[in-house]
């Protein structure tokens, strides 16, 4: 939805009458604001495309993208732009002989992830604990990039009844157990379409089960973390006590790119932030990370339950 800010007061007898728009250029002594379409939704793999256009003659375009407020010294619109990521594009428009016109705006959301997809985010503080992330703050992978993440405390003993993708109750609880306590390091937490949700890891090695999962076929994405120094490590997922699949991790500085890990355990893991468990069945599930050599201590920063 586009809106205006401020809205030139049409029909006060400043600006003339609003059927007559000559008349409000004349008055108004403004160019009439940029109109915005967007077509998708901003993601790194497929990007919104924006385009703007002005009522007003030989108007100029300009824009910005990060909130602030577009001048003749902000971005010149001269063709359609690509957005990878969930921004407020804000338009105005300059035209010779006439005053800025109002800008417009529109925010460019991001891909809402898979209908009843659950996205959880370990926090280091207790300020951010129990609080929800918004439909705008999307972070993921890709088109699994959602909004509504559950802030969940990084520590052991928590239980909880998460949401889903569009804020909805569930009847999916959570439970941190083992050596689980809030770490913070750099990098920490994981950054997905430049959206950040760097608040936190639960480490070192924790066991993060979800019980109620009501889904046929999912699969589960874990977001590793880390501290100041890489590390390797293993990430395991179980069901009914069994163990149905294991990858070897090597978290070190990947500049906000996910890498997932491939490797089996005891092979020699390459660079790695991430671990797709997929086509998973089980209604009841345990993750835990653990560590197997480095400086570092690895940690949990996410998880995504994703149907399939």
């Amino acid at each position: 939805m586009t809106a205006v800010l401020p809205l030139c007061a049409r029909g006060d007898s400043l600006y003339g009458d609003e059927n007559d728009m000559d008349g409000m250029l004349i008055n108004c002594g403004c160019a009439l604001p940029p109109e915005i379409k967007v077509e998708g939704v901003a993601s790194l793999a497929r990007p919104a495309v924006v385009t703007c256009s002005s009522p007003t003659p030989g108007a100029e375009i300009y824009y910005t993208l990060d909130g602030s407020e577009p001048t003749d010294l902000s971005l010149l619109y001269d063709e359609p732009v690509e957005v990878t990521s969930p921004r407020l594009f804000r338009a105005v428009a300059f035209a010779q002989g006439l005053r800025a016109s109002p800008y417009t705006e529109t925010m460019v959301a991001g891909p809402s992830g898979p209908a009843g997809c659950i996205g959880v985010n370990f926090v280091a503080d207790a300020d951010d604990a129990l609080q929800i992330l918004g439909s705008a703050q999307i972070a993921g992978i890709g088109d699994d990039a959602q909004g509504f993440w559950n802030n969940v405390p990084a520590r052991a003993g928590w239980v909880m009844t998460l949401l889903d993708h569009s804020g909805a109750s569930t009847v999916v609880s959570l439970e941190v157990s083992g050596d689980a306590r809030p770490l913070r390091g750099e990098p920490w937490g994981f950054e997905g379409n430049d959206v950040v949700l760097k608040r936190g890891n639960v480490g070192p090695a924790p066991t993060v089960r979800f019980r109620g999962i009501p889904l046929a076929r999912y699969d589960v994405l874990v977001h590793l973390g880390a501290g100041v120094h890489s590390v390797q490590g293993v990430a395991r997922l179980s069901s009914e006590g069994v163990e149905r699949g294991a990858f070897a991790f090597n978290y070190s500085g990947t500049d906000g790119i996910h890498f997932f890990a491939k490797a089996a355990p005891g092979e020699t893991a390459k660079c790695s932030n991430a671990v797709l468990f997929s086509n998973v069945t089980s209604q009841d599930i345990a993750l835990a990370v653990e560590w197997t050599s480095g400086k570092g201590w690895p940690g949990i920063a996410g998880v995504q339950i994703l149907p399939r």
